[in-house]
């Protein structure tokens, strides 16, 4: 029996911290920051006016800045950051002579297992 080796050529592999593009990981970082404060903020004690303004109170400078600034614009930025990254590594993989289409299929594994997990938590979010 003889012992096969791994085929050559180039593998996959974390990038170095000289190819990081350090302003993708800052946005990033505060996207996920902000999805926080945005989601959080509804169990503060202002926090129903979220949920209901027709009760006539006046709104508070915070809620109007959350939901101005805050509402939704945070999980966009993480998503375009999330398709840009994926771009990156597929134009790194295409280089490497890797199949970007494996890579990618493999991930969206990850995340729809992680999603399925995830869905039984916040049956909300869960489509109907």
């Amino acid at each position: 029996m003889t012992d096969r080796a791994d085929p050559p050529g180039p593998a996959l592999r974390p990038v170095s911290a000289s190819e990081r593009i350090e302003v993708i990981d800052v946005l990033r970082g505060l996207s996920i920051l902000g999805m926080f404060v945005v989601n959080m903020s509804h169990d503060l004690p202002w926090g129903w006016r979220f949920i209901d303004n027709r009760l006539g109170a006046p709104v508070l400078p915070e809620v109007l800045v959350l939901e101005t600034l805050g509402k939704g614009k945070f999980f966009a930025l993480f998503a375009f950051l999330f398709g840009l990254g994926f771009a990156i590594q597929a134009d790194r993989a295409r280089a490497r002579g890797i199949s970007a289409t494996l890579l990618h299929v493999r991930r969206m594994l990850a995340l729809l297992v992680i999603g399925v997990a995830f869905a039984p938590s916040h049956p909300s979010l869960a489509p109907s």
